[in-house]
């Protein structure tokens, strides 16, 4: 039985119409996707670069969280030394818990981002917890001198730093070299070793004008990004002082006592500020002071100072002022003259009230924990162990002057 007649169509057409169809859609698939692919790696390509070694979930190009923030200078005292405030504050987490450019002490050093220059992370036993940012030390107010105080300065006497170090302290440790296991900046006069006497010291020259044949001398602090610059001389490797030694500027300045009138202190006293082995004596002596330039109302007891651009990074060592009026020595190197109490008062033991001593030592630092003071090697380095030793050797006439001067409220 035949139907009706039916148009037959060539037997391949509808495949060939498929096939048509299927490479013009297929072809422009894949061109949309080179160009989409071409953008995206010429996109990664420059971001990759921009925040090489970020984490990959960071927050790219946020702003700082603290608007008092520099641009100049980690607020993070956890931060790298190349960190130069980019993403602190806790922006841009990395996934791993580390807040920030660099903030992982574990990352390996990589291409700077935004073709800044990048610092290795000290890697020489550095506790970051040592350091505070100088915006987070809260503001202090000094004790004002009362109607029978004393609130003048005496600031004449200036010294030349002296070009050579030595880790003798004939103070705490005479006739012993290397007694103090640590170097010191030197100023004043210029015989200062192990085996110095009253004699040697009155016969020796100084760096100090009005003839102030004082010897002054601090711990160094070192830039330790330097690494092991062991071999100056006298220095020995089991002491575990590293790095450049750093020049500071310093001055020195006498002051008053907020509650008494002070008297003269008679030569040949010795006088130490600060306690070296501090970490390990349990802090009694602890006095140490850290401040930055423009921030001196903040004063960091405990931490090293983290300051804008690391310049102005300032130690403070105020001497004891409370004299027994006779010795110029003591078993221990201290009972003799000791602090007064907050108020300016001196114990009974101690009831003469002299000028009191106060160096400030200033350096300019590589930004973030790159620095750290000298130290015996059980203080390892803290910053609790600041301290500074003074033989005072200043002319009588002169120390006369110091006492009119502060007794009358004036600044010489």
């Amino acid at each position: 039985m035949t139907g009706p007649m039916r148009h037959k169509r060539p037997p391949n057409q509808f495949r060939r119409r498929g096939l048509i169809i299927t490479a013009v859609v297929t072809t422009m698939v894949v061109a949309l996707g080179v160009g989409t692919a071409s953008a995206g790696m010429r996109g990664d390509r420059h971001r990759g670069w921009q925040n090489w070694g970020q984490g990959q979930n960071h927050n790219h190009g946020s702003q700082s969280a603290d608007p008092s923030a520099s641009s100049s200078e980690s607020t993070d005292p956890n931060a790298t030394p190349s960190d130069n405030g980019n993403g602190n504050n806790g922006n841009g987490n990395n996934g791993n818990g580390n807040n920030g450019n660099g903030a992982d002490p574990s990352a390996s050093a990589t291409e700077p981002a935004d073709g800044g220059e990048e610092t290795q992370a000290p890697a020489n036993g550095v506790d970051v917890n040592d350091y505070i940012d100088i915006r987070k030390v809260q503001p202090s107010q000094a004790v004002r001198a009362g109607r029978g105080g004393s609130s003048g300065s005496f600031s004449k006497i200036r010294c030349g730093l002296q070009g050579r170090h030595n880790s003798d302290n004939f103070i705490a440790a005479p006739g012993v070299g290397n007694g103090a296991h640590h170097f010191h900046d030197y100023t004043g006069n210029t015989t200062t070793d192990a085996n110095s006497t009253d004699q040697s010291l009155a016969a020796g020259g100084t760096t100090c004008n009005l003839n102030d044949k004082s010897a002054y001398f601090w711990p160094v602090i070192r830039d330790i990004t330097q690494g092991d610059t062991q071999g100056l001389p006298g220095e020995v490797k089991a002491d575990l002082n590293t790095g450049a030694i750093l020049k500071p500027r310093f001055t020195i300045q006498f002051q008053g006592n907020p509650k008494s009138k002070v008297k003269a202190l008679k030569q040949n006293v010795r006088v130490l500020a600060g306690d070296a082995k501090a970490p390990v004596n349990g802090g009694a002596n602890q006095k140490a002071k850290f401040t930055c330039s423009g921030f001196t109302n903040r004063i960091s007891t405990d931490k090293y100072t983290l300051c804008p651009n690391g310049r102005g990074m300032t130690a403070i060592s105020e001497f004891p002022s409370c004299w027994d009026g006779q010795n110029t020595d003591s078993a221990n190197h201290r009972t003799h003259i000791v602090y007064p109490d907050a108020q300016g008062n001196c114990p009974a033991a101690n009831p003469v009230v002299v000028p009191k001593l106060v160096i400030t030592v200033t350096y300019n630092v590589k930004p973030g924990a790159t620095f750290r003071l000298d130290s015996f090697p059980e203080s390892t380095h803290e910053p609790i162990s600041l301290h500074n030793d003074w033989f005072n050797l200043v002319p009588n006439n002169v120390m006369n002057q110091i006492v009119q001067c502060i007794n009358s409220g004036r600044r010489c």
